[in-house]
């Protein structure tokens, strides 16, 4: 179990120990590894939505590996139905202090520059990242649109936000939809991370995907977020011939196009004007001979009939 916590696999130790509070019938250490639990469950909450820090995430669980660790210590010593101790064995680091009592003292002191970091306004991960054993590697992540990569759908504006492990990065996009992250520890090399993408009208074509972090740079696909970013259709006569050079327009604003020579108008509209509802109208010499609210489906095109 504090080997599991050594490793950062906090959970699976807290199911374990709850199982062996479960065969020595040590209910009152049983409730403590609850409420650890439940801390747990709200520092992987607070990951998941991204309303906390590096450096507040950082600190919470040093303090649940803290407490975790002083519970496996009162767990090595557990009465048995003679009324003696029952000593479990525990991991000694070169015949000296329990390892435990390393790993809880280890614990503090991240914690501890933690909450100093966050004071001081320093990235706990700009203070270790080149110095923790690992080299630092650099991670490049392009936001492209549904026609390929050339496709550069969101330049200097939106965020990308990269899970590593118990750690979340957001970055800003950048130019050609390009968005670095330095200094990825290479423990993460070859490890599966999540990706996801923060742009007003844009979301993942692929939101639940998994990313393999292999040192090249990753290139994420999104598409409009919009259902009624686009009206489409045609205009024809009573007699049903299309009618090439209408200009149909959305009234209120400057977005209009033309019908072409298969009387087929596509108007583009910004994700910030998207409505369920606009008023079209079609104009000819500039004078309006028709207008109507229309709702738009994605799926069906928009017809308009002009009378001769």
């Amino acid at each position: 179990m504090q080997q599991l916590i050594a490793e950062g696999e906090t959970q699976q130790a807290i199911q374990e120990m709850l199982s062996l509070t479960d065969q020595l019938d040590r209910e009152d250490l049983r409730e403590e590894l609850l409420l650890q639990s439940a801390k747990y469950q709200d520092y992987e909450k607070g990951i998941r939505q991204g309303i906390t820090s590096q450096e507040q995430q950082q600190i919470l669980l040093s303090r649940i590996n803290q407490a975790l660790l002083q519970i496996i210590h009162q767990l090595s010593v557990a009465p048995n139905q003679s009324g003696n101790d029952k000593v479990l064995p525990v991991l000694e680091d070169s015949g000296k202090r329990p390892l435990w009592q390393w790993i809880v003292t280890a614990s503090v002191v991240v914690g501890l520059i933690a909450g100093i970091a966050e004071i001081s306004g320093f990235n706990l991960w700009s203070l270790f990242g080149s110095n923790s054993g690992t080299s630092p590697l650099q991670l490049t992540v392009y936001v492209h649109g549904p026609e390929g990569a050339q496709d550069i759908v969101l330049e200097n504006k939106g965020a990308v936000m990269v899970d590593f492990g118990n750690r979340r990065d957001k970055q800003m996009i950048g130019e050609n939809g390009r968005t670095n992250f330095g200094e990825v520890g290479s423990r993460f090399l070859n490890k599966e991370i999540k990706i996801s993408i923060q742009a007003e009208g844009f979301v993942p074509t692929q939101p639940e995907k998994i990313y393999r972090y292999d040192g090249e740079p990753i290139y994420v696909e999104v598409k409009s977020s919009c259902r009624f970013c686009e009206l489409k259709g045609t205009v024809q006569d009573d007699t049903g011939q299309l009618l090439s050079g209408i200009v149909i327009g959305i009234k209120g604003t400057e977005l209009m196009d033309t019908t072409d020579q298969n009387g087929i108008f596509r108007i583009e509209v910004p994700a910030e004007q998207e409505k369920k509802e606009y008023i079209l109208v079609a104009i000819i010499d500039g004078q309006i001979l028709w207008d109507s609210f229309v709702t738009p489906n994605p799926d069906t095109p928009i017809e308009i009939l002009l009378s001769k």
